[in-house]
């Protein structure tokens, strides 16, 4: 397995198997004007994750009051036939690891209350859920995670 940035190129394949060509086509342009990074994890060239590292303030009010200047792990997803085989923790290591190197000692991530699967990764990860309450979007509530990249 690879992890590398997406580029415009990888925009067919990523849609192919996760249907979100309107929102990665505008990561990819955040990512070309160097406000975030959105990485791709490979087997054989096909892409099988993704994740994206917002580094711009959030949108969110509660964030940016809490967390300001900490970056978001969003849109972390690994297709279904590959899960459970550490693809996403490589992944979720891999971005850590690019956050680190960038100077930030913290990071945050928002997970639907109701996907215990991915909460329990977050939390064997050293992730720890924040004491403000989940925070509601236009789309969805989210529960907060963060944790301390030291």
């Amino acid at each position: 397995m690879k992890i590398d940035l997406a580029t415009e190129a990888d925009l067919p394949a990523l849609v192919a198997d996760m249907p979100q060509q309107e929102l990665l086509a505008e990561r990819l342009l955040r990512q070309s004007r160097g406000d975030g990074q959105l990485l791709v994890a490979r087997v054989n060239r096909r892409p099988i994750g993704m994740v994206y590292l917002w580094r711009e303030p959030a949108d969110e009010p509660e964030i940016r009051e809490h967390l300001p200047e900490v970056p978001l792990i969003m849109h972390f997803e690994v297709l279904k036939e590959y899960r459970g085989n550490g693809i996403g923790t490589r992944l979720l290591q891999d971005a850590e690891q690019r956050l680190r190197d960038a100077g930030h000692s913290r990071v945050a991530l928002g997970v639907n209350p109701k996907n215990q699967d991915a909460i329990r990764l977050y939390v064997r990860h050293g992730y720890r859920q924040w004491p403000h309450g989940d925070v509601t979007t236009d789309s969805d509530e989210y529960s907060i995670y963060v944790k301390a990249l030291g």
